[in-house]
C-alpha cells in the first residue's frame, strides 16, 4: 500500500494542523479535518474526474469506476468495478445518476475507442444501453431535472472540438438539444423550474430539450450548479467570476474576480461549485488555466448574503488574488487542482474530486456536516 506521508510527517502535520483549526468558522477554515480516502492506492496521485451516489455505494471514476458502501470508514473499501464483458479492461469518462433509479456510465476500450452507454439498475451489473449515440464521441454525461444529458464532440479532429448537447428521457434515445460550439459544456444545472447551460461566454436557459441565451458572463463559463429545492444557480468562469440567480435567470449577481479578472496573468479558473444549504455557501474549486505552474490552487467559500447573495457575501480568504494565493492556505488540499465537487445531501457529505498527479497526495477528500454548525471530517 502506497501511503502519502511518513509516520513522522503525519504527526507533524496533524499537529499544526490542531493547533491552527478554528471551528467559529466555515468550510474553508476548517478544511484542517478533512480526510483522505486513500486505503488504497487507488486515489494516490491520480485524478478524479467524476464522483456520484447510487443507492448505498458511491462511485468514483479515475480511469475506471472504483465503488465502495457509503457505510464504509473513509476511504475503506474502495474497489474496481467491473463492467459486462469487458470485466475490468476498459476505461471511463463520466458517470450519472437519473431519478435515483439507474446509474449510466461512458464506457471506451482501453485503447480509448467509445464502446457506448452502460447503465445499471442493481449498481454492479453494467449492460450496454445500446443509444443511438454509442457510437458518438461521448465525453460527459451529466444528470438534472427529468433528464440525463450526454456531451458529445461531433468534431472528426480533435484538436478543434466542436461540442453538442444531447438529451434523453432516460431510454436508450438521445436528442439534440441544438447547442453546439467550440466551448466545453461543463455541467447542466435545474432550478426546480428551469434548466441551465453554460457554453463559451453565455449562459443558457430552457426546458432540457431546448435552449436560449440567457447570461453573457466574462471569461468563458467553466463551472456550473444549481439546487432545484432552493431555486438557484451558480456558475463560474475561466476569469475567476462567479454569477448567481434565484429568479429563474430574470436577475444575475456576480462577486468580483477572483484573480486578474482577464485573460492576462495568473486567473482562478472557477473550474467547479457547489451548493451547500446547511450552511448557506457556495464553495468555488480553483484550477489552472492554460499550464501546471498556476499559484491558485484548492478552493475557497462564499457566505451568502441574500439571494442569490453574492454582491454583498463574505469569503475566505479574502477578495483580491494576493489574498487567495497557495501561501496563504494552511489546508491539507492547498497545492491539489480541484475537478469538481460532489455533495451527498442525505449524508451531509462533501466530496473533493482532485488532481494530484503531480503531488504526494491522495486525488479524493471528504468532510461531513455535523447537523448544526460544523464541518466535522469524515
Amino acid at each position: 500500500m502506497k501511503r502519502a506521508f511518513s509516520t513522522a510527517a503525519l504527526a507533524a502535520a496533524i499537529f499544526l494542523l490542531l493547533s491552527s483549526c478554528d471551528n467559529t468558522n466555515g468550510i474553508l477554515s476548517e478544511i484542517q479535518t478533512e480526510q483522505e480516502n486513500s486505503s488504497t492506492s487507488i486515489f494516490y496521485r491520480s485524478s478524479v474526474q467524476a464522483f456520484t451516489r447510487y443507492a448505498n455505494n458511491y462511485y468514483a471514476v479515475t480511469n475506471a469506476i472504483y465503488s465502495r458502501p457509503v457505510s464504509n470508514a473513509t476511504g475503506s473499501g474502495w474497489a474496481q468495478v467491473s463492467v459486462g464483458s469487458l470485466g475490468s479492461s476498459y476505461r471511463c469518462r463520466s458517470v450519472a445518476v437519473l431519478g435515483g433509479s439507474t446509474l449510466y456510465a461512458v464506457i471506451r476500450d482501453t485503447s480509448d475507442a467509445m464502446k457506448g452507454i452502460y447503465s445499471t439498475t442493481d449498481g454492479s451489473t453494467f449492460a450496454a444501453l445500446s443509444s443511438n449515440i454509442d457510437s458518438m464521441n461521448v465525453q460527459a454525461l451529466y444528470a438534472a431535472g427529468s433528464y440525463l444529458f450526454a456531451v458529445v464532440n461531433t468534431s472528426s479532429a480533435e484538436t478543434t472540438p466542436t461540442y453538442a448537447l444531447y438529451y434523453s428521457a432516460g431510454g436508450a434515445t438521445f436528442t439534440a438539444t441544438g447547442l453546439s460550439g467550440s466551448g466545453w459544456i461543463p455541467g447542466v444545472a435545474y432550478d426546480g423550474g428551469s434548466y441551465f447551460v453554460g457554453q463559451g461566454s453565455a449562459i443558457y436557459k430552457g426546458d432540457g430539450t431546448s435552449f436560449t441565451s440567457n447570461k453573457t458572463v466574462s471569461g468563458v463559463v467553466s463551472s456550473i450548479t444549481g439546487s432545484d429545492t432552493n431555486t438557484r444557480v451558480y456558475a463560474g468562469t475561466t476569469y475567476g467570476y462567479v454569477y448567481g440567480t434565484t429568479d429563474s435567470g430574470t436577475s444575475w449577481e456576480s462577486t468580483a474576480p477572483w484573480g486578474t479578472g482577464s485573460a492576462d496573468g495568473d486567473v482562478a479558473v472557477v473550474k467547479a461549485l457547489v451548493y451547500l444549504p446547511a450552511s448557506n455557501i457556495v464553495v468555488a474549486g480553483r484550477s489552472m488555466m492554460n499550464d501546471y505552474t498556476s499559484t491558485f490552487y484548492g478552493y475557497y467559500e462564499i457566505h451568502l448574503s441574500g439571494d442569490p447573495g453574492l454582491t454583498s457575501a463574505t469569503s475566505y480568504i479574502g477578495s483580491s488574488s494576493s489574498a487567495l494565493l497557495k501561501t496563504n492556505y494552511s489546508t491539507t488540499t492547498q497545492y491539489l487542482f480541484v475537478n469538481g465537487f460532489y455533495y451527498d445531501s442525505t449524508a451531509s457529505r462533501l466530496f473533493i474530486l482532485e488532481n494530484s498527479s503531480m503531488k504526494k497526495l491522495a486525488a479524493l477528500w471528504s468532510n461531513t456536516w455535523d447537523g448544526t454548525s460544523l464541518w466535522a471530517g469524515g
